[in-house]
């Protein structure tokens, strides 16, 4: 996948792999900016046309989304059944990360400097008014897979929460996902592990 070109990008090395898709370094090839690109496979699903509503309609929305810790989504491509979110590029590593490589605990001052900035960052996306893509304007949005893997953390320790794909579009309709189970098991509410609305 190294060098190819989608859109205006230009896709360069793998950093980082998830349950939703694959991370790649990118480059802009008129502007000078570097990039995070996500690819997310659609060729094993067989509600294709599903999909792709879904995935327009979440980008479309997170788009909206400029708060400091939320990581900023620039612009979304469909290619060949593969899906790209191309992203802010995050230069540090996800607090499961940190916290995996420290020999001892964070200190109860470090801890608590980075779980504000997370509760700001949640905060703001819960009470966010954001434009659907049919004009009209709702209320909040809840990421429904918040966990030490989805929250960056810069060199300077600042907070950026990344991977809203599964996110829950408060006062939008949502058929597509009542009943169904989102999120990692160790990390959900009970009522979204049984596949309840979450609030």
């Amino acid at each position: 996948m190294t060098d190819t070109i989608i859109g205006n990008y230009r896709i360069g090395e793998c950093i980082g792999r998830g349950g939703m898709g694959i991370v790649y370094r990118g480059t802009h090839l008129q502007l000078p900016r570097e990039v995070a690109i996500k690819s997310i496979n659609a060729r094993e699903n067989s509600d294709l046309r599903r999909l792709r509503t879904r995935f327009e309609k979440e980008a479309y929305v997170q788009s909206q989304l400029d708060h400091p810790g939320i990581v900023k989504i620039y612009d979304y491509i469909v290619s060949e059944q593969i899906y790209y979110i191309v992203m802010e590029l995050v230069e540090g590593r996800s607090l499961a990360q940190l916290l995996a490589h420290e020999e001892r605990p964070l200190t109860v001052e470090h801890a608590l400097h980075l779980f504000e900035q997370i509760l700001e960052a949640v905060a703001y996306a819960q009470t966010f008014v954001y434009l659907d893509q049919s004009g009209l304007t709702h209320r909040g949005l809840i990421h429904r897979d918040l966990k030490p893997g989805n929250i960056l953390v810069t060199h300077d320790n600042r907070v950026k929460i990344t991977d809203f794909g599964i996110v829950k579009l408060v006062g939008a309709e949502n058929s597509d996902t009542f009943g169904t189970f989102y999120g990692s098991p160790q990390y959900v509410s009970p009522e979204q592990a049984e596949g309840l609305p979450v609030d």
